[in-house]
């Protein structure tokens, strides 16, 4: 049996809002969880090739300002062509992302 709840228009639209709401933020908490295990792994990969904790350090410090630039580009549509770019131009292939922006 389903339980009915009666609601006016405006009820209705306030439940919408809030639910909304409610899953934009659960959505944001999970994008911040794959950016900080995409960091681990960063990280991880850097230490086990010798990387010093000293290089670690700088590369975790500099990921804020690598994220700003890559969020300026995001506007653009230009995001991962750019850090390709970037990673191609010091000599580091990287594949392409599937999402075609």
């Amino acid at each position: 049996m389903k339980a009915m709840i009666r609601m006016n228009a405006h009820q209705r639209q306030q439940a919408h809002r809030e639910i909304r709401q409610m899953v934009a933020e659960e959505l944001e908490k999970e994008r911040d969880d794959i950016v900080t295990r995409a960091m681990y792994l960063t990280l991880i990969a850097c230490q086990q090739v010798g990387l010093s904790a000293r290089t670690l350090r700088r590369i975790r410090d500099a990921i804020p300002m690598v994220t700003e630039r890559y969020a300026d580009y995001k506007t653009d549509g230009l995001a991962d062509a750019w850090a390709k770019m970037m990673l191609d131009g010091a000599g580091v292939e990287v594949p392409e992302t599937e999402e075609k922006q």
